[in-house]
């Protein structure tokens, strides 16, 4: 009986050491975002025509997310077009996407991301509607979006793509 209840102490004390083992350093969750931080000029091509936007990624005032503001794309000032924040129950960053006609989509870093390969966020849930943003760096002060959609479960189509140069 005492063998059972040392054997049992000896797993739990396995199990949580394996699960502080599993939490993400918030500095290297970071890092694949560290590139963006700045101001950014695109023109997006799209269903409806070319358009050119500003982009700026900076963090936020309690320095835990990261605000993304974008001027012009149909919009008449700059306007919050996403935040990024460390989720740590799924211990992965999180893209809370606010689009022009006010919905909201939350989207999760796909964990392969490095500072070196494209960032691919894809929507969370379980519904057959999924949406993609792939951002991928072309060179140090460029990089190409793509925003993809799934409809029914069916294979991803472009909906749009924005080639950004930084500003700053």
């Amino acid at each position: 009986m005492r063998g059972a209840w040392v054997w049992a102490l000896v797993l739990a004390a396995a199990v949580v050491s394996s699960a502080g083992a599993a939490t993400v350093d918030p500095v290297e969750a970071w890092r694949p975002m560290y590139p963006f931080i700045g101001t950014w000029k695109g023109a997006r091509a799209g269903a409806d025509g070319s358009v050119k936007v500003t982009r700026s990624y900076a963090s936020s005032a309690t320095n835990h997310h990261l605000e993304i503001t974008e001027a012009g794309g149909g919009r008449s000032h700059a306007a919050v077009w996403g935040i990024v924040s460390l989720d740590a129950e799924r211990q992965v960053l999180v893209l809370r996407q606010f689009a022009p006609d006010g919905s909201v989509s939350d989207l999760t870093l796909e964990p392969r991301a490095s500072t070196m390969g494209p960032l691919v966020f894809t929507s969370l849930g379980s519904g057959p509607a999924k949406t993609r943003i792939t951002d991928e760096r072309t060179g140090t002060k460029t990089f190409v979006e793509r925003v993809e959609r799934s409809a029914g479960g069916g294979p991803f189509a472009v909906v749009s793509e924005t080639r950004f140069e930084r500003k700053d």
